[in-house]
């Protein structure tokens, strides 16, 4: 499911500020593209999808990760603190 921000009016149905939830297709594409405006040189639209979600997954997977020790924590993205949790898991576990 995209989630989609639109950021000018009269895209549609839909207006300035207007979050979508599981926006169509050609809303999803406008955005993906960063289609902007001819007249006024704007974005028309920008995914929005689970940012807070996203942001508060990385800290609570950075957390796990200095709580394990994991060296270079703070560089990682969230796949590789996934990795590191699990590899440091492993280890743990085994001792």
């Amino acid at each position: 499911m995209t989630t989609i921000k639109v950021l000018i009016e009269g895209v549609g149905d839909y207006s300035a500020g207007d979050i979508i939830k599981d926006a169509p297709a050609g809303l999803v594409h406008i955005a993906e593209s960063q289609i902007k405006n001819a007249a006024t040189g704007e974005l028309v639209a920008e995914i929005v999808d689970n940012a807070t979600e996203d942001k508060d997954e990385l800290a609570e997977l950075r957390a796990k990760a200095k709580e394990l020790g994991v060296p270079k924590y703070s560089k990682m993205n969230r796949d590789e603190l996934t990795a590191a949790i699990d590899a440091q898991g492993a280890h743990t576990d085994g001792e």
